[in-house]
Order: C-alpha cells, then structure tokens, then sequence
C-alpha cells in the first residue's frame, strides 16, 4: 500500500522491496478498513434485517467471499501466486497449501465475527 502512492502496484518479489516508512501501521490499517468495507457491503446487501434477526449464511459468503481479495489482487501483487480462481493464489510461496488454509480459517473467523456482531447489535435494537 506505501508504494502505490508511486505508482508502484507490483513487485518483483516483495521480500526484496525496500521498506517504506511506517509499512506495518499502512498494512494494518488498510486491512481493518478494508473489513469495515464488507461488514458495510454486507448490511448494504442485506439490510437492516441482517441487524434484526442476523443469519449465518449471509455473513459465511462475506467472509469466504472477501478471502477473493488477498488471493485475486494482494499476492499477485507480492508476486505470491495468481488470482485464485484462475491458477490458485500462493504458489509461488514457500507452503502455499498452508497459506490457502490459513487465509480461509482467517476470513472464516471474520464471517463468525460478522454474525456474532449481528447478534449482539439484535439484542441491543431488540431485533
């Protein structure tokens, strides 16, 4: 994210890409905002009676669904693999199998995270 600024989207190998100022704190932030970005897709999708009587389903294709991103555009980008559904991001990385698994247990952890949002905010609107 610090080199698109530059007009830099792609890296030969990321590993090997000088570090910019304040990488880490870019990294998470555009991560925790990009989170935000589909919990917001999802209630503007499903609307409020995501909030009143929230459901698992819904909330399980956000978060399998946002794992397209980092498999379609942030590892090609870090010349870790191609998009997923074409070539199965990750390969190029050491244990792709295992970045594959670790990214779907990650975005499936942020789909039940979704839900129990959804069913706290339900018993706090009395939905």
């Amino acid at each position: 994210m610090g080199h698109m600024p530059h007009r830099r989207f792609r890296h030969a190998a990321i590993a090997a890409t000088p570090p910019m100022p304040s990488e880490l704190a870019i990294g998470w932030v555009t991560h925790y905002l990009t989170g935000i970005a589909f919990a917001a897709l999802l209630l503007l999708t499903g609307g409020m009676t995501l909030l009143q009587e929230p459901t698992i389903g819904p909330t399980l294709i956000a978060g399998l669904g946002s794992v397209a991103v980092p498999m379609s555009a942030m590892q090609p980008a870090m010349v870790a693999g191609l998009a997923a559904l074409v070539a199965l991001a990750a390969r190029r990385l050491p244990a792709p199998r295992g970045a594959r698994i670790r990214s779907l247990i990650n975005h499936t952890a942020f789909a039940v995270g979704l839900y129990a949002a959804g069913r706290v905010l339900s018993g706090v609107t009395g939905g």
